[in-house]
């Protein structure tokens, strides 16, 4: 922890450490916007009231399994009502790659 203009600032793997989970986990609700971070440099960092809101959120609103299904962005959801996903595109530098060309067939001399 580093305390900058009385703010507390946690490392990824030390608010980890606060909410008992991983850093991977941490960054995914990072990703989702679900916890606030600030990049510092090189790393990603958490303030102490970012946690608490977080704590806040997740503490006031449980999310059972029924509200999961019947969430728009679900691909229960989408599954429950018949909706297809849709096909992800693919990716830009692997489509901007020519591809190998193909080999010849060996022909044979008769």
């Amino acid at each position: 922890m580093k305390e900058i203009l009385d703010l507390r600032l946690y490392t990824v793997s030390e608010t980890a450490d606060l909410l008992a989970t991983n850093a991977a986990a941490v960054r995914r609700y990072i990703k989702a916007g679900t916890l606030r971070a600030a990049k510092i440099g090189a790393a990603q960092m958490i303030t102490e009231g970012a946690i608490k809101d977080y704590l806040n959120a997740v503490t006031a609103q449980p999310q059972s399994a029924e509200s999961y299904l019947n969430a728009a962005s679900s691909p229960l959801y989408k599954a429950k009502k018949g909706e297809k996903e849709q096909p992800r595109e693919k990716d830009e530098e692997a489509a901007a790659r020519p591809s190998a060309p193909k080999a010849k067939k060996a022909q044979t001399i008769k």
